[in-house]
């Protein structure tokens, strides 16, 4: 279900990290978790490859800080292609869609043309939100 202060912060977090994520050629993401009563995301990682990364979900916590609880998650997909693969950069992938349900979180995106869409696991569909990311330098 949508959450718009989630979303506030998704959408934050990841106008902060698209441009270099395209620049870069390089997936980032992150854990978005809520404590003390407000949402905050961690800082985006890389492992540097263009076509998955890892957000932290397999560490204690899911990477969150102690006493935190995560409620979503974000990644950025940079690419037309990926090893000469052609990339869908403006959807989910299976495994994207697998780990939101996996850990039972809400997934955003950011896409290389600047889309912004949510997975949200309970309904198992994608649905783009409005506005736009900042993709470019302009």
């Amino acid at each position: 279900m949508r959450n718009p202060a989630i979303e506030k912060i998704a959408k934050k977090a990841l106008n902060a990290i698209l441009q270099k994520s395209i620049t870069e050629r390089c997936e980032y993401g992150g854990m978005i978790y809520l404590l003390a009563g407000e949402y905050h995301a961690n800082d985006p990682r890389t492992q540097g490859y263009g076509n998955t990364v890892n957000i932290g979900q397999y560490e204690a916590n899911r990477g969150c800080p102690d006493g935190a609880m995560a409620v979503a998650y974000y990644h950025t997909h940079p690419n037309f292609s990926a090893g000469g693969i052609p990339m869908k950069y403006n959807e989910f992938s299976d495994e994207d869609k697998d780990l939101a349900r996996d850990l039972k979180l809400d997934a955003y995106l950011g896409t290389l043309d600047g889309s912004f869409f949510l997975f949200d696991p309970t309904i198992g569909k994608p649905i783009r939100l409005p506005g736009h990311l900042k993709n470019s330098s302009e």
